[in-house]
C-alpha cells in the first residue's frame, strides 16, 4: 500500500467513524428522543470497536505491502501460497 492510499484510507475512516461519533453526541442531546445512557454508551463503544478494527486492518495491509516491496527490491521473488 503506497502512502497516498494509506492516507486516503485513514481519511475515509476518520470521516466515517468521526461522523458516527458526532451523530451519537447530537442524537443524545435531542430532547424529543429519550435514549437511555446505556444505549448511547453502547453505541459509542461499538463505534470505537469498529474504528479500532478498521485501523488495525489498514495497519496490517500497509505492513504486508511494505514487506512485499522490500522483498522484491532485494532480489527475492514473492512466493505465492499454495
Amino acid at each position: 500500500m503506497d502512502k497516498k492510499t494509506k492516507k486516503v484510507s485513514y481519511l475515509i475512516g476518520l470521516l466515517i467513524f468521526g461522523g458516527w461519533f458526532i451523530t451519537s453526541l447530537i442524537e443524545a442531546a435531542n430532547e424529543k428522543i429519550n435514549y437511555s445512557t446505556y444505549t448511547v454508551w453502547e453505541f459509542r463503544f461499538f463505534i470505537i470497536g469498529c474504528a479500532a478494527i478498521y485501523y488495525l486492518v489498514i495497519y496490517y495491509f500497509s505492513r504486508k505491502a511494505g514487506e512485499a516491496v522490500e522483498s522484491t527490491s532485494s532480489g527475492n521473488q514473492l512466493k505465492r501460497p499454495s
